[in-house]
């Protein structure tokens, strides 16, 4: 048989505790469980203390709710249904007391709510007769925990006895994940006189409970490949199943530097019965593996217009990276103002902007020779017999790709150039590339000679002759250049007597001619020597005769 405890016009019931003491000689109990009306307002029932000592005759019961709502529930109920059957066979009526004691009853915030107990009295009749146990199979299924309890009620298919059932229990009552399947349990029922009977009833346990899948976003690196591969744990943020889980996976769960950015994966989670769940993750691809930059050094030639450019290619010596990457160079221009080693930097970028850089030197080079152009020109020499020329003057639009310089290798005449003089004109650039070409430079004396005369004497000699050079009348003729003397007579004879005039002419080289005249006198200083011989003169029909100074003149 079974008694209650139960509680009236209470209002916002949160919890309550007691002591139950019989007459342990009389009576034992066999089951104290709690009633409904605790609970029955939505609150989580925890329960205390719920103990049976029938060894001392008594009973300690306390049971309390959890959380501020909702409220506790109103108005009455059962608090505790306990079974019960007698110690021992009666032979005859027998009355005992339960004393109800050390009664407290809250609210869920602990305030105390006043009650007024009543204890009650149990007549026990001696019984006679049969007890038959009827059980019957059920279907259950595990709670959120894993855990199962069943009571002998729900087994129970209407036991009876001829004195009364006094209690029915179950063995096992208790099941867990590893009971999955059919379990044989064991119906026991007791009536009041003691008298006990049981029956095998299977329960099959069942797991409908889906796992719980949570998920976490996270943020995942690439490594040095470009790849990464997902695990559970990456994801997983506590995933649960009441009887544990079999397996989880990832879908997708490979990554490479296709996929950088956000991603959305599922993670799947399964229990040993064929359930399952899933939740979605935002894993977030990152790489943060800077590039290697790689660079080597190289020669650049400048072109026809003095110029050049490079790629980032160019310098790049195999830079690398785990995903794909761009290059770039801080200088691509090059002219003839970067002639020699120049120092650039590559740059090496991937796609999520992690950066590597590495200096290599490009030595520039000019291996385009000038072009030497020439032009003859004519120099007149000065009043000194000297004349100069520069490099421009006899070039004629030589040029290079980049800045040069001329030379020539004579820059100096004098009257031994007169004439045509092949001159050599270099065309140097900077890099030391060289061209040469000749020009012809004509040097020319357009300067006149300046004739100076004197006037001299000249004496016939014996015979009655003279001579005279230049030289005698000249009287300091001058040119820039060489020249030569020249006169219009030098030989004289007794006709010439007296002043004669004497033109001198002064040459240079280049045929300037200048003149003066100078008087040459000459005279006759030689007295005569007379020879005279004796002769026969006959004379003529008139007696006469007559002779010349020649006919008696000896020579």
């Amino acid at each position: 048989f079974t008694t209650t405890i139960e509680i009236t016009n209470v209002v916002n019931l949160g919890g309550f505790q007691f002591e139950l003491n019989f007459d342990e000689t009389l009576l034992q109990a066999t089951s104290s469980n709690l009633g409904a009306f605790l609970g029955s307002s939505g609150r989580m029932v925890f329960p205390l203390q719920n103990s049976i000592d029938n060894v001392n005759g008594s009973i300690l019961c306390a049971i309390t709710t959890l959380g501020p709502n909702p409220p506790g529930p109103d108005g009455s109920g059962v608090l505790i249904e306990i079974a019960w059957t007698s110690a021992d066979e009666l032979i005859e009526e027998t009355i005992t007391n339960l004393l109800l004691e050390n009664i407290k009853v809250i609210t869920p915030n602990g305030t105390v709510i006043a009650v007024l107990s009543q204890d009650a009295s149990i007549t026990i009749l001696p019984c006679e007769g049969n007890i038959v146990a009827i059980a019957q199979n059920i279907n259950r299924e595990l709670d959120e925990n894993g855990t199962l309890n069943i009571s002998a009620d729900e087994i129970d298919n209407g036991s009876s006895s001829d004195c009364g059932i006094a209690s029915l229990s179950v063995s096992p009552n208790s099941f867990s994940c590893s009971d999955i399947g059919e379990n044989e349990v064991i119906l026991t029922a007791t009536d009041l006189s003691g008298n006990v009977a049981t029956d095998i009833a299977t329960v099959t346990i069942a797991d409908n409970s889906a796992p719980i899948a949570h998920c976490k976003d996270v943020s995942i690196s690439l490594d040095e490949n470009g790849e990464v591969l997902l695990e559970v744990s990456d994801v997983d943020d506590s995933s649960s199943d009441n009887c544990g889980i079999t397996s989880m996976n990832i879908i997708p769960s490979a990554f490479d530097c296709d996929n950088l950015g956000e991603q959305l994966v599922s993670l799947f989670v399964a229990d040993a019965s064929g359930h399952t769940s899933s939740c979605q993750s935002t894993v977030t691809i990152v790489d943060n593996i800077n590039p290697t930059a790689t660079c080597r050094n190289i020669i650049v030639e400048l072109d026809e217009n003095g110029e050049a450019s490079i790629t980032a290619a160019d310098i790049d010596n195999g830079s690398s990276d785990n995903c794909s990457f761009t290059l770039s160079i801080d200088q691509s221009s090059f002219t003839c103002a970067d002639l020699g080693e120049n120092t650039v930097e590559l740059t090496v970028t991937d796609g999520s902007n992690n950066t590597a850089i590495c200096s290599s030197v490009v030595t520039v080079v000019d291996n385009t020779n000038p072009t030497a152009i020439c032009r003859n020109i004519e120099v007149e020499l000065d009043e000194n017999g000297l004349a100069s020329i520069t490099a421009a003057d006899i070039d004629n639009g030589s040029s290079d790709n980049c800045s040069f310089s001329l030379s020539i290798d004579q820059g100096s005449f004098s009257c031994a150039d007169l004439g045509e003089n092949t001159i050599e004109l270099t065309v140097t650039d900077g890099s030391n590339n060289v061209s040469t070409c000749a020009s012809i430079v004509t040097v020319v004396d357009p300067i006149m000679p300046v004739a100076l005369c004197k006037n001299i004497v000249v004496e016939l000699d014996e015979n009655g002759l003279a001579s005279i050079t230049a030289a005698e009348i000249d009287n300091g003729s001058s040119d820039n250049c060489s020249f030569t003397l020249s006169i219009d007579q030098s030989s004289f004879t007794c006709a010439s007597l007296g002043d004669n005039s004497i033109e001198l002419t002064v040459t240079d080289g280049s045929n300037n001619v200048a003149t003066c005249s100078s008087t040459v006198t000459i005279v006759d200083n030689i007295d005569p020597i007379a020879n005279c011989k004796n002769i026969v003169v006959e004379l003529n029909e008139n007696g006469e005769a007559s002779i010349t100074a020649a006919d008696i003149d000896n020579g």
